[in-house]
């Protein structure tokens, strides 16, 4: 036993810091609040068409999503950190490399994790070797509490997309028109490159996009994640700098809806979007008569549901800040409609 006898201090020791971390944990039990965050909301037509889009209360861009298709997983962990799936919340390796890179370079590289970015997001701090070593300590609690495809999630949720972007969800919205699931391997491949430079990499304003999107994808065809055919495929797909306006149809309605957490509506968007024409071309005609505003409401008789419903023919205008429909009126002129039709 006497030759195990130099393994009994380290281990001593090793016992004493995974204790201690364990103590720590307790004390300084994570901050979960940056996933309690308000989300925009999104309404929804009948027919699933969106109807009205709102920031959440700290103007952010925010949806939360459960699950995340694997190539954007890929290209994330490849272009972010490919030993994702082997340490545990730090690469010491990498840690060690960029000190003395950055000592020697005035181009500094940066070494954290996956796992420590997503510690960073959850805790924003200045950066500072004191809060480097709170970041490497948090990184240790999220592997403890969580599994790599939990924080990867965590990561996809929180990381930063350009301006008011957080989260892949928004960014495949704002950025291509489409849900997580509908991401070409060329599309995920520009996405994974916006958190490390959310600013300088946001898609409507990089101005090297499809290189960057080429270097994601030449790492997915090395790691054999993509084959040669796929890595054509995307390398020929092109991209322009663009951002896509956030919808906004029925204000009256989604303003009433959005108070009463309702997500989707018996509106129909086609008909919501000919009615609302019939309605200017109305006014038009009925401008020189000293007409201001319309307002139109059509409902499904069967169904006994609202189909369409405009409060003003014109929200920007001055006149057409308040809804025509929420306005009293006598009882006449309420029971006209129903005498005329």
């Amino acid at each position: 036993m006497k030759k195990f006898k130099f393994l009994k201090f380290p281990a001593l020791f090793l016992a004493l810091v995974v204790a201690a971390f364990l103590i720590l944990d307790q004390i300084y039990p994570l901050n979960l609040d940056a996933l309690k965050k308000d989300e925009a909301k999104i309404l929804f037509d009948k027919n699933g068409e969106i109807i009205n889009m709102k920031l959440s209360s700290d103007g952010i861009w925010r949806f939360h999503e459960q699950s995340f298709p694997n190539s954007l997983k890929q290209c994330v962990v490849l272009f972010e950190d490919r030993y994702f799936y082997y340490h545990f919340g730090v690469n010491f390796a990498s840690i060690f490399r960029a000190f003395f890179h950055n000592l020697r370079s005035d181009n500094r590289i940066g070494a954290s994790t996956i796992t420590m970015q997503v510690a960073r997001m959850l805790e924003p701090s200045d950066r500072s070797y004191k809060n480097k070593i709170r970041e490497i300590f948090r990184a240790f609690q999220l592997e403890l509490h969580f599994s790599k495809d939990e924080i990867l999630n965590l990561y996809l949720n929180l990381a930063p997309y350009g301006g008011n972007i957080e989260g892949a969800k928004a960014a495949s919205f704002f950025y291509f028109g489409k849900e997580l699931n509908e991401l070409s391997y060329a599309q995920a491949a520009l996405l994974s490159t916006i958190p490390k430079n959310p600013n300088k990499n946001r898609l409507d304003r990089v101005s090297n996009i499809n290189a960057l999107k080429n270097r994601v994808i030449k790492m997915l065809y090395k790691a054999n994640l993509i084959d040669l055919s796929a890595f054509k495929r995307a390398q020929a797909e092109p991209f322009k700098n663009v951002r896509i306006r956030a919808v906004v149809n029925a204000g009256d309605y989604a303003n009433v809806a959005f108070k009463n957490q309702i997500s989707k509506a018996s509106l129909d968007l086609n008909l919501q979007k000919d009615m609302l024409k019939i309605l200017k071309d109305a006014m038009f005609s009925l401008k020189a008569k000293n007409a201001n505003n319309a307002a139109a409401v059509v409902i499904d008789n069967k169904k006994m549901s609202v189909v369409a419903f405009i409060g003003s023919h014109d929200e920007r205008a001055r006149d057409g800040k308040n809804s025509a429909l929420n306005m009293k009126r006598n009882t006449g002129s309420t029971l006209k409609p129903f005498i005329y039709s």
